[in-house]
């Protein structure tokens, strides 16, 4: 073969030589990397669930770090010191004591975010040890349950907690034991099957966040009322009949939400709630259908609307709501001439609701 035709075959040697020493040289400079064999997600727990924790934030050079079964390339925590948030996503109780005893050897954790199966095929119930993690400000659990469906007294030993997220867990009964966590600042127990809140509640002086939508209450403690820094409130899906007195006394709240649950009517004294800016009181499905090619049927609006609530007057007293940006009475019942006179004496308010005949819009 003459010197020409070595050429082409040099040109393609060189290439495949380039390739690998990058190759070689990308791996070596990344040592630091570990192959973690417990999650499938990066971001464990539902959107729904578990927000950012904004109240709670890493130092810019904390380690974040992922459960020991993920299959993602995951900085290797060489300083358990740095580590600042733990994420895990389990299926066995075997597994999430695992992780637990793995936080457990980062002092300085903040964050925890748990989440179990959502599919309701296997129950994983958390064990005791969580609560020996007491330095924790933010913990995040989804679709793990407790036994005997109650949140245990031994929440107070995380009593550093600013922001304590329960969702999806089956949980029936809040402990009186909550007033420890006086720092809390964020409270959800979202999709559980709360019936009734202890008066404890009341000592949560410094929540500015309350969320306990899709549980059973149909009644507040009169010591909600203590709650003077709420600023959001969510209690819709559940089963009052009647509006609180007691939300008339949160001075402070902006934002209430009482979507889809069975109210004739608000408060005479609703006036009083004047730093007031989002009402919402709607009946509008959570969810859209694939037998209406993913929208909302009208027959889901029409069972929400008879099933929901049911309001046909406001007093006069909400004209005195001047910090009312927005009232939302999207598929509820309310006739037009009271929308029409909740208009007028409501200006500056933008209400949300649905002209006569616009469920044509939908598909049936």
């Amino acid at each position: 073969m003459n010197q020409k035709g070595f050429a082409p075959i040099i040109i393609i040697l060189g290439i495949v030589f380039t390739v690998i020493g990058i190759g070689g040289y990308f791996l070596l400079s990344n040592k630091n990397f570990v192959k973690y064999s417990p999650t499938n997600e990066i971001s464990p727990t539902p959107t729904v669930a578990i927000q950012s924790s904004s109240d709670v934030i890493c130092p810019a050079n904390a380690v974040v770090t992922f459960g020991y079964d993920t299959t993602y390339l995951t900085p290797a925590p060489q300083d358990p010191n740095q580590v600042c948030k733990f994420s895990i996503t389990v299926d066995n109780v075997s597994d999430l004591v695992q992780e637990i005893n793995q936080a457990s050897k980062y002092p300085n954790l903040k964050i925890f975010n748990i989440q179990g199966p959502s599919g309701g095929e296997k129950t994983v119930f958390m064990p005791p040890e969580i609560w020996q993690l007491k330095n924790l400000q933010s913990l995040n659990i989804a679709y793990v349950e407790f036994k005997n469906s109650t949140l245990p007294a031994e929440i107070s030993n995380v009593s550093n907690l600013k922001r304590l997220s329960v969702y999806g867990s089956n949980i029936s009964s809040i402990p009186p034991q909550i007033s420890q966590l006086t720092q809390l600042t964020y409270l959800d127990f979202g999709a559980n099957n709360i019936t009734v809140l202890p008066p404890e509640i009341g000592s949560l002086k410094n929540l500015a966040t309350l969320n306990l939508f899709h549980n059973e209450l149909n009644s507040l403690p009169d010591s909600i009322g203590n709650l003077q820094n709420l600023k959001k409130l969510v209690l819709s899906n559940n089963s009052f009949s009647i509006f609180p007195e007691v939300l008339t006394k949160l001075n402070g709240l902006e934002e209430l939400n009482m979507n889809q649950n069975h109210l004739a009517s608000v408060s005479l004294q609703i006036g009083n709630m004047n730093h007031l800016k989002k009402l919402s009181l709607n009946n509008w499905p959570n969810h859209a259908s694939a037998a209406c090619g993913g929208a909302v049927c009208q027959t889901d609006l029409k069972q929400d609307m008879e099933n929901g609530n049911k309001i046909l007057t406001f007093p006069d007293s909400i004209a005195q709501m001047s910090s009312l940006l927005e009232l939302d009475l999207s598929n509820v019942s309310t006739p037009v001439e009271v929308i029409n006179h909740l208009k007028q004496i409501l200006p500056k308010t933008t209400i949300k609701f649905d002209p006569p005949g616009s469920y044509s819009n939908y598909p049936k």
